[in-house]
């Protein structure tokens, strides 16, 4: 016979670390009695496993986080992977890696992509984040910078980076 515990997380999907770190009942379907604990939008962070390891490296001034309201476990549904793209090969502007937000554009919407800058060296005020779009060109998004992160809030899939606007505005002068 199952014990109660494999019982509840078998009917939700969340593992019972997840549920015990943000306060929900590994025992119960329904921590509450009324919304299938798996159904709940979840204020979280993506867990580490969630972001592949050469976007965590030191090398990458750039480290990505992705953070917002979810249902489940956002790492079970998004992936944060390094980009490749031509568009990113030899580009001075770059700040970090590119990052491939991987998942359903409905998984990934209203989330808050971040990026920690704390190892990055120079004005963060020149920067920004950027989508790269179907063309293959950088369109800007909304971007916010407190303290030493810059943020954008999602509201699709897709390749995004952090980008210098000044030294790519003096680098676009010079062509």
């Amino acid at each position: 016979m199952k014990q109660r515990k494999d019982i509840a997380s078998g009917f939700h999907g969340l593992s019972d670390g997840f549920e015990v770190e943000y306060g929900l009942d590994p025992n119960k379907v329904s921590t509450d009695g009324i919304t299938n604990d798996g159904e709940r939008k979840i204020d979280q962070v993506i867990a580490d496993d969630g972001i592949s390891v050469s976007l965590r490296d030191d090398e990458n001034v750039a480290k990505p986080s992705l953070s917002g309201k979810a249902e489940g476990e956002i790492a079970d549904n998004v992936f944060l992977a390094i980009a490749s793209d031509s568009a990113f090969e030899s580009n001075r502007s770059l700040v970090g890696d590119a990052v491939c937000v991987d998942g359903e554009d409905s998984d990934v919407s209203g989330l808050t992509l971040s990026f920690d800058l704390s190892a990055y060296e120079s004005d963060l005020l020149s920067l920004s984040i950027v989508k790269l779009n179907a063309d293959g060109n950088f369109e800007l998004v909304e971007s916010t910078v407190h303290e030493e992160t810059i943020s954008c809030n999602l509201s699709e899939a897709g390749t995004y980076c952090v980008l210098d606007i000044i030294q790519s505005w003096h680098r676009f002068k010079r062509l």
